[in-house]
């Protein structure tokens, strides 16, 4: 603090306010250029493994749903068959 009274006493009120503003925003910069880093670390760390491995459950949850649509579709057809074979025989022991 005294090194700032002793800039204002020589270069003047003005000068030293300036001097003053100038290393304020250099000592937010540092502070915001930490807080970046720290975001960008926990980023890298933390967020981008976990959407790596929800992009490998979603591929995964996919093939099994698309397996079992195709399960599902044959099972959907043999019921239809059976139920038309079974039509056919109540159609045919009426007449």
């Amino acid at each position: 603090m005294s090194d700032f009274l002793e800039l204002a006493r020589q270069f003047g009120p003005l000068s030293a306010a300036v001097l003053f503003f100038l290393w304020q925003g250099w000592r937010r910069e540092n502070r915001m250029q930490k807080r970046i880093d720290s975001l960008e670390k926990e980023h890298k760390n933390v967020i981008l493994p976990i959407v790596t491995d929800c992009s490998k459950v979603i591929a995964e949850n996919t093939a099994v749903m698309s397996r079992l649509e195709k399960i599902l579709e044959g099972h959907h057809q043999v019921a239809r068959e059976a139920l038309n074979r079974v039509m056919r025989r109540e159609v045919s022991e009426e007449s």
